[in-house]
């Protein structure tokens, strides 16, 4: 038995490999379920200094999660007696978990690699063993894209449809029609729809849309977050640092204890603030001062502006009790912008 780990075709692992193992949940029938919690994960474990470079593994451990690097192309051929017994490929896969140990018995140390795939995103998996005679039988001369087709035609064809000038389709969360993302974004919008009532790849497809409509533009390179909270909304978070300020923008469903509005965007901010200090070398104090914690509201006739969430707080506060000023509640009326 052999294997050989292909990640991203920049790094070949072949001798170094010792096992690969995989858990695979399956989907639940539960749209309560937490689709945050990658279903499908992979397990290498090698050695470090078996004539192979290891080093990119722990680069790519430290790569940060916000960037369109952390996710790469993961395959796994597993063969024996020549003949491939499993094939896997996690096309967007990122590090959950890494660890390296050395000894100073053996003079070789060990990693182990743990990685998810990322929600939406199909596993590809196949074997020639596997193949029944009638089929056509895997070898080196079929490209990965044809070893996967069987199966996967329904998926290709969806890609080719998204990848041509016509809307994309696909079918609608309860499987009694085909509707486009646009339909899909007016359906969740007029709440027609849950969030939680699509599938994973659906989600993914909306929340990747939805960035168009924000009130602010959002980096490409932003990952969605789908969460679905105890308290009843659905929301999709994007988080992102621009080199001064925090940002958090979350389009998400009605909230409790909040003026009643159709799915909106509300925009966090948070430049952080210093503690204080002496300088290292001169000895020095070094003058604190505290984080910045603005929430943006888009005025219907005016360009739009930040407030503290100080002021945002107490607006709400007085909310609850029924005091509120007018121009606190248009404050949480803007605060919570409802795109096109």
């Amino acid at each position: 038995m052999s294997y050989r780990i292909s990640i991203d075709d920049e790094i070949i692992l072949e001798e170094c490999v010792e096992s690969v193992s995989f858990i695979v949940n399956p989907p639940s029938d539960n749209k309560f379920s937490n689709r945050l919690k990658c279903r499908n994960k992979m397990t290498i474990k090698g050695k470090i200094g078996a004539g192979e470079q290891t080093i990119g593994l722990y680069q790519w451990a430290l790569i940060d999660s916000n960037s369109s690097r952390a996710y790469k192309k993961v395959v796994v051929e597993e063969t024996k007696e020549g003949k491939l017994v499993r094939k896997v490929c996690f096309k967007k896969a990122f590090i959950v978990e890494y660890f390296e140990d050395f000894t100073i018995y053996d003079y070789i140390g060990h990693f182990m690699m743990v990685i998810n795939e990322f929600i939406g995103t199909n596993i590809e998996c196949s074997s020639a063993t596997d193949v029944p005679s009638k089929t056509k039988s895997v070898d080196d001369s079929i490209s990965e894209e044809e070893v996967f087709s069987q199966g996967q035609k329904s998926v290709h064809e969806s890609t080719q449809k998204r990848n041509t000038t016509h809307q994309a389709i696909f079918k609608g969360s309860k499987g009694t029609s085909n509707v486009s993302v646009d339909e899909l974004i007016s359906d969740l919008t007029s709440e027609k729809i849950k969030l939680h009532d699509l599938s994973d790849s659906e989600q993914l497809i909306v929340a990747e849309a939805l960035k168009k409509k924000s009130p602010i533009p959002i980096p490409e390179n932003v990952i969605p977050l789908l969460e679905y909270t105890s308290k009843g909304y659905d929301q999709i978070v994007y988080k992102w640092n621009d080199g001064t300020y925090n940002y958090e923008v979350r389009w998400h469903t009605a909230t409790p204890n909040a003026p009643k509005t159709p799915p909106n965007w509300r925009v966090d901010r948070i430049k952080p603030g210093f503690a204080g200090g002496k300088d290292p070398i001169t000895g020095e104090k070094i003058q604190g001062y505290p984080a910045v914690k603005e929430v943006l509201v888009c005025p219907e006739n005016s360009s739009p502006y930040y407030v503290s969430m100080k002021d945002w707080k107490a607006a709400h506060k007085a909310y609850l009790k029924n005091t509120a000023t007018q121009e606190q509640l248009d404050m949480l009326k803007w605060g919570h912008y409802i795109s096109d």
